[in-house]
């Protein structure tokens, strides 16, 4: 334990806070690497207070009076505790159950004090059998900002990462028995966890305490980002109810048959492809924002607004966007063209930069919002080339997009015939056209979401065909002139990474950003595991 002596604890404000503006405080007692297991969590809370139009602190110290929501007081001293201000809310992240090493009487004694959230149905029902009166369920939800894991090569076929005792060992070591690949992780968050997520196949997800309350805190962050997720699930009547959702978005099985569902799904890629898209479809209708609204009473009237009330007359689109429909006009696609001639669902600019929000009225769907993350897939066949203005364009792809939305694209090649040949074409792409949409984003300004590349294809012509059974490479016959006449690319939605956010900040002129360091720093305990 430190020396509750040598720390100051974190100052009580006499200056009541602000109404509308918050601090998601996150302790981090010095050393301490598994404080970073409640980031998600923090920052889930942040992006759904801020979708609410609320002013949002978290990394950075509160330019305003604003009232804390602290994740992790479980590691505060009394002093700790005492230091903080009446108004903080406490959101309780652990399993609450006899003998839990987080239940001391420091820490009691805060949640009885204090304004609490808990993310767990059971966990809410025994803080209030010992005493606790005000304490809420605020159970976690879906914000587009934390799909943002990068595709990559899947090379693990089970991923475990946490604390590993004798009952999550016993599952590990079967599982390298049966002849797979496992990578168990602990003490590692942020980008490298995500990393190792991105490669895995599987992500198995097991209780540490006989108590087994769902970790939903865990489970969420994956569910989002799109993962095929093996979970332990008791048969408790309790954690049916409260998670009955989320149990269809998960390969759900109790502890004994954990090993044979990790090998199946891990061989089985259409399998786990169809759950992990499964996963954030259920999970995504879990709005964070809403959750927030009523543990806070709080109506959903800002910033959010906008996107609600846009969200509401768009709900029966299609969920496919075709740009540039013409005379392919698709009855299960939202149509649009810029030509009223070819009798499109709404004429439209898709360069227009107030096109993102716009209310339109359809023959087939009535009124219309255009509104940001409505589309969960969009195409454009022979349309890119024609756009003068094709940075706007992608950028509103990118915004109508869900997160791990698909944009299909089919556009010329810049060294095939047809490249040219049509006097309205502006531009022709080749294999580096799609960089700027890419990893070079930030150059375009985009701050918090981009495109990866998932896949390409080049479309060959006759003689290209002919170099191909002739033996020559690809990149040979992309270099060859009028040997593919057309690219088709998909690109996936994604939103940034801590790192490539700041990255984007940084190399925009006049926007670098600042990290300031907290101006206090409470005291804590040091955990027994």
């Amino acid at each position: 334990m430190l020396n509750p002596d040598t720390m100051r604890a974190n100052p009580v404000s006499d200056v009541e806070p602000a109404a509308d503006a918050y601090h998601v405080f996150q302790i981090r007692p010095p050393g301490y690497v598994h404080a970073d297991a409640l980031t998600e969590l923090a920052e889930c809370v942040c992006f759904g207070l801020r979708r609410l139009g609320l002013a949002v602190f978290h990394r950075e110290p509160p330019a305003q009076p604003a009232r804390q929501i602290v994740l992790g007081a479980h590691l505060l001293t009394e002093l700790g505790m005492s230091g903080l201000p009446a108004t903080a809310i406490i959101y309780n992240s652990e399993q609450i159950f006899p003998g839990s090493p987080w239940l001391h009487s420091a820490y009691l004694a805060g949640l009885k004090s204090h304004e609490v959230w808990d993310y767990s149905a059971e966990n809410v029902g025994r803080l209030r059998e010992l005493g606790v009166p005000n304490v809420r369920h605020v159970p976690l939800g879906f914000v587009p900002e934390l799909a943002r894991i990068a595709p990559a090569a899947e090379d693990i076929d089970v991923l475990f990462y946490g604390c590993v005792n004798d009952r999550r060992k016993k599952i590990l070591d079967q599982l390298e028995a049966r002849g797979l690949k496992v990578m168990t992780l602990s003490g590692t968050y942020g980008e490298e966890r995500d990393g190792a997520i991105g490669r895995a196949k599987v992500v198995l997800c097991l209780h540490y305490y006989e108590a087994k309350v769902f970790e939903i805190v865990r489970v969420a962050y994956l569910l989002s980002n799109e993962k095929a997720v093996v979970a332990e699930w008791s048969a408790e009547p309790a954690e049916h109810s409260e998670h009955s959702d989320v149990r269809e978005a998960l390969c759900a099985v109790p502890y004994e048959g954990l090993v044979e569902a990790c090998v199946a799904l891990a061989r089985d890629p259409a399998r786990r492809q169809a759950l992990g898209q499964r996963a954030r479809r259920i999970f995504s209708l879990r709005r964070e924002e809403d959750i927030l609204a009523a543990a806070l009473a709080h109506p959903i009237s800002r910033a959010d607004s906008g996107r609600r009330a846009a969200a509401d007359p768009a709900a029966s689109l299609p969920q496919t966007l075709q740009l540039g429909s013409g005379k392919d006009f698709r009855p299960d696609c939202f149509n649009v063209d810029i030509n009223p001639a070819w009798g499109p669902d709404a004429v439209l600019d898709i360069t227009s930069p107030t096109l993102v929000g716009s209310r339109i009225e359809t023959s087939r769907f009535g009124i219309a919002v255009l509104a940001e993350e409505s589309f969960e897939t969009a195409m454009a066949h022979d349309v890119l080339e024609h756009l003068p203005d094709l940075t706007t364009a992608m950028t509103n792809v990118l915004r109508l997009l869900k997160p791990g939305g698909i944009f299909d694209a089919l556009v010329p090649y810049d060294l095939s015939w047809g490249a040219w040949q049509d006097p309205t074409h502006v531009r022709a792409f080749n294999e580096r056209s799609w960089l700027y949409y890419t990893d070079w984003h930030w150059y375009l300004g985009w701050k918090d979401a981009r495109f990866d590349l998932i896949t390409f294809e080049a479309r060959k012509s006759a003689w290209g065909v002919e170099l191909q059974r002739a033996g020559k490479p690809l990149e040979e016959i992309l270099r060859t002139p009028r040997a593919v006449d057309a690219m088709r690319v998909r690109l996936r939605k994604r939103y940034l990474q801590e790192s490539e956010r700041r990255e984007a900040l940084r190399l925009q002129p006049g926007r670098r950003e600042d990290r300031p360091t907290p101006a206090a720093a409470p005291t804590f305990i040091s955990p027994g595991r």
